[in-house]
């Protein structure tokens, strides 16, 4: 919508005509338009929404808000169709609302975008020292952002702010002016510039000796962050993993509980906050910085909140359903056989993959073994695989009759 100074022009851009009954009171409003609900003659209420702008009237801080007149009075209907007409007088009124919530998202979206490229005010001078872009979110899931959102660019390490629509500018400037001094001392300290304080408060403990106290905070920081501990002999290396729908932090058999717990901070101060969202959610295309949405399949079991939250190449983004697979003992070595993961199977899509080898449509992923994953498998390459799995369970059932004869047949005691 075109920036104008004059609330009148304002409405025309969002399609809605101005009354000017209101202009002598500083208040411009939408043209009245209500609707009707009786009972009987002389019974009436009248409903209204309005998209109102207030210039000087005390108490209403914001320029820009909906007001909602829903009567003060009771009716009472005798009658099933004086019902169902009312019924439909409230639905009118729900769309009405419904398109007055969008218009008022226009609008105020517009009026963030000037108030933040104000080099006259503090905050507009804020972001142009420092080079911190601004997005105003305007998608399906705008409300998922409820508070001003500071995230950097990996590229460019450039920071951009993400405001949801409506957003006040005073908490923006509070915001802001409380994020720059922690994102320069993390940059300065070599941290990723969105690492949090991670002091995390304890439950009290029995001082018996050191170790206890790490294994004591281990535990509770791990329950506070939702992350599962498996450990592994064998192991050579910490790994945080989805296994089925758990986040786990997967580590050696003896590992110590520091060790276990530096990783997991690192974890936890680079990952995203949690945001609800539902099958239809917006994200920021990385490649063109273009405000896009996406639509989670039925299956789909992730966790978008990065996607959402920072900007994110199309390619970049996958629906999942995380299949749980089996533990059997082995070893690529000498050494005694240990649990491996096996034969764990993922239902995935990446529509925006710029290739075509199969993964802009649903198919399964399975990662054989530990780090060996099959390529993507459609219908009848998972049935292939399945079949071929099956003559392999023959042939070990088979062995497996061989093997019971044999030992009957082996000497006591050789």
């Amino acid at each position: 919508m075109p920036a104008s100074a004059l609330p009148c022009d304002a409405f025309a851009g969002v399609g809605l005509s101005c009354d000017c009954d209101g202009h002598e009171s500083e208040v411009h409003h939408s043209d009245a338009s209500p609707i009707a609900l009786a009972d009987r003659p002389g019974s009436r209420i009248d409903l209204n929404g309005r998209l109102v702008r207030w210039d000087a009237e005390p108490g209403h801080p914001t320029e820009f808000e909906v007001v909602v007149d829903l009567g003060v009075e009771l009716l009472e209907f005798q009658t099933p169709a004086a019902v169902r007409e009312a019924r439909t007088q409230l639905s009118h009124l729900t769309s009405r609302l419904d398109r007055l919530a969008d218009q008022l998202t226009v609008l105020q979206n517009e009026q963030l975008r000037q108030a933040v490229a104000d080099p006259e005010t503090e905050l507009g001078r804020l972001l142009a020292e420092h080079g911190i872009h601004v997005l105003v979110a305007d998608g399906p899931n705008a409300d998922a952002l409820d508070e001003p959102l500071l995230a950097e660019l990996g590229e460019d390490a450039h920071d951009t702010l993400l405001l949801p629509p409506g957003a006040r500018l005073p908490d923006i400037l509070e915001h802001v002016r409380a994020a720059i001094p922690q994102r320069e001392a993390n940059r300065a300290a070599g941290r990723p510039a969105w690492a949090e304080n991670t002091a995390v408060a304890t439950t009290s403990v029995p001082h018996v000796n050191a170790k206890d106290e790490a294994e004591s905070e281990m535990i509770v920081y791990l329950a506070a962050h939702d992350l599962h501990l498996i450990r592994e002999s064998g192991r050579s290396h910490i790994d945080i993993c989805r296994l089925g729908n758990d986040l786990c932090i997967v580590v050696p058999t003896e590992t110590l509980p520091e060790a276990v717990l530096e990783c997991a901070r690192k974890h936890v101060a680079g990952r995203s906050p949690v945001v609800k969202h539902g099958r239809k959610w917006t994200y920021i295309d990385r490649s063109d910085m273009t405000q896009r949405t996406a639509t989670c399949t039925d299956f789909c079991r992730n966790d978008h909140s990065r996607d959402i939250l920072t900007p994110t190449y199309a390619a970049d983004i996958w629906h999942q359903d995380h299949g749980v697979g089996v533990q059997i003992p082995l070893s690529d070595t000498h050494e005694l056989a240990t649990p491996w993961r096996v034969l764990e199977p993922q239902l995935a899509v990446t529509p925006g993959a710029d290739d075509s080898d199969g993964y802009q449509v649903p198919h399964v992923n399975i990662e054989f073994v530990e780090g060996v994953w099959s390529g993507p498998l459609g219908p009848d390459e998972l049935a292939d695989f399945i079949d071929a799995l099956s003559d392999g369970l023959a042939t070990l059932r088979l062995m497996h009759g061989k093997l019971v004869a044999a030992r009957a047949d082996w000497p006591v005691g050789a």
